[in-house]
């Protein structure tokens, strides 16, 4: 791996499970599974399109070429259980535009793609190495964007005006954030797989900062206290008290906001004061 652990992670190994997502969850996406057929044949109207134009156009064409490879992937892997035939959409999507990766109309092909690809070799062929080099790429397109400064991110809406979409996400009010905090919890999962504890630590906080920043929380409130407690855990261990404490806080505060009081104190006393008194640091 390309971090050594360099904390005693004993501590924070016994509660690994709980970083990140509970469960290796499937990214949602904004999608009309009934649109197959339309696809299939927008598919092949781009692709000679991209192949008989030159120019500015050109970049529209591959664009629009990749946003429909995601979406033909994500069907024929959710609706027809054909992960090999996926796989090869996701892997264009991301050809398509080779080179112009981080470009807003192309970002959220790339990296929802590059998420397909790290999930599909993590749940059908548990190959974390490889589902780790595509979720490492993702992150790289998308530090890129962030800066280059390319604008708002081209929704796949924009991109296929007439394509109907059915489903309304909750997460569709920043797609872009969203695709973001999937990489990283996919990230989480090799790590966690491979005992890396101290850099699914660290990518857990990037998530509980992402998700507060941007109001956008995909995981489940108790996932998300649990996750920020650990952190304070492995903080703690590096002396770090004052910012351990501010994790603790958060993960006591975000409780409160969202389950009923007489909870509170019983979430205080079973996950968050072990944590506290094994390093001897007091809520």
């Amino acid at each position: 791996m390309a971090h050594a652990n360099t904390y005693d992670n004993s501590n924070a190994s016994n509660h690994s499970e709980l970083l990140g997502l509970s469960n290796l969850t499937l990214q949602p996406y904004e999608s009309n599974l009934n649109s197959k057929e339309n696809l299939e044949e927008r598919y092949q109207i781009l692709v000679l399109q991209v192949n008989s134009t030159n120019g500015s156009q050109l970049r529209e064409y591959n664009s629009c070429l990749a946003a429909v490879c995601y979406q033909l992937g994500r069907i024929y892997y959710d609706t027809e259980d054909d992960p090999a035939r996926a796989e090869s959409m996701f892997l264009k999507a991301k050809d398509t535009v080779k080179d112009h990766e981080s470009e807003a109309d192309n970002i959220l092909s790339v990296i929802n793609s590059l998420n397909m690809l790290g999930y599909i070799k993590v749940k059908n062929n548990e190959d974390y190495e490889r589902a780790l080099q595509y979720l490492l790429e993702a992150q790289c397109v998308y530090q890129e964007y962030s800066e280059l400064k390319w604008g708002s991110a081209t929704s796949v809406g924009q991109l296929l005006p007439n394509f109907p979409i059915k489903r309304t996400l909750l997460t569709n009010k920043n797609p872009l954030i969203n695709a973001r905090l999937f990489t990283l919890f996919y990230i989480i999962e090799v790590y966690k797989h491979h005992g890396n504890i101290t850099d699914a630590l660290l990518c857990t906080h990037q998530t509980l900062k992402i998700q507060l920043e941007n109001n956008v929380f995909l995981q489940s409130p108790l996932d998300w206290a649990l996750s920020s407690a650990l952190i304070a855990n492995l903080l703690c261990q590096q002396n770090a008290y004052q910012q351990a404490r501010h994790h603790l806080a958060a993960a006591s505060t975000f409780m409160e906001k969202i389950i009923p009081k007489q909870y509170v104190n019983l979430f205080k006393c079973v996950f968050l004061l072990p944590l506290s008194i094994q390093n001897k640091y007091i809520i």
